[in-house]
């Protein structure tokens, strides 16, 4: 059984206030709080992998931080360290989707360039199958054979 006094120092501060940061959590609170941490763990695994991996080490030094009993300060500094960390993973999530993008651009105008560059070859190829086809229509009507060795079919 707890002693009065004992109970008094647990819940009292110097100022005569509740101490809140010494009160235990309910536990509906520290769980639903572990269980968002864990979300945010398997969620940045899926969005970025390789990414989610630092993010989840984060969140798991973050949850093992949660020792009995949690209090509300306690809480409030883990909570405080999961925010840090979101917008960081987010930055560097970003910056990987915005180099895959550039990466993207790059193989996409490599591929157009070598397009354009088989069209222009395919356009020269046909111009000149075109003249060929033109000569080789006169030279069918040619009866003389020297005219024909002499035209370097």
């Amino acid at each position: 059984m707890i002693s009065l006094r004992k109970h008094i120092d647990n819940y009292k501060d110097l100022g005569g206030e509740p101490a809140r940061a010494a009160i235990g959590m309910p536990e509906p609170v520290v769980s639903e709080f572990r269980a968002v941490l864990l979300a945010i763990r398997q969620s940045a695994g899926r969005a970025v992998a390789h990414l989610g991996v630092e993010l989840n080490r984060e969140i798991t030094e973050i949850q093992k931080a949660l020792v009995e009993p949690v209090t509300a300060g306690l809480l409030t500094a883990t909570g405080g360290q999961a925010r840090n960390e979101l917008p960081k993973w987010a930055d560097r999530a970003l910056s990987h989707h915005q180099a895959n993008q550039r990466e993207v651009r790059e193989i996409v105008s490599a591929i157009a360039g070598a397009v354009e560059s088989v069209g222009r070859r395919d356009k020269k190829y046909a111009t000149e199958i075109g003249n060929l086809t033109v000569r080789l229509g006169c030279l069918a009507g040619e009866n003389d054979l020297a005219v024909v060795r002499r035209s370097k079919v």
